[in-house]
C-alpha cells in the first residue's frame, strides 16, 4: 500500500468519530441530568446512534477496500 500514512489518518479519524459518538451516548443515556438542558433526549439517542453506525461502517468499508487491494496486489 502507496499511502499508508493516509490510510492511518483515516482510520484514526473514524474511530475518533466512534469514540465521540459512544461518548454522547453513554452521557445521554445514563447521566441525563448533565444533558438537562437538552428537551428531547431521544432526538439525541437518535442522532449519536446514527453517527455511531455511519462512522463505524466508513471504517469498515474502508478495512474491506484496503484487503481486497492488498489481496489483489499479492496475487499478482
Amino acid at each position: 500500500m502507496k499511502h499508508v500514512s493516509l490510510y492511518n489518518a483515516a482510520v484514526d479519524y473514524y474511530q475518533s468519530k466512534i469514540s465521540h459518538a459512544q461518548a454522547m451516548l453513554d452521557m445521554v443515556l445514563n447521566e441525563s441530568v448533565v444533558v438537562g438542558n437538552h428537551t428531547n433526549l431521544l432526538e439525541e439517542v437518535l442522532k449519536w446512534t446514527e453517527e455511531l453506525s455511519k462512522a463505524q461502517g466508513n471504517l469498515e468499508a474502508l478495512g474491506s477496500q484496503y484487503y481486497e487491494e492488498e489481496e489483489e496486489t499479492e496475487e499478482e
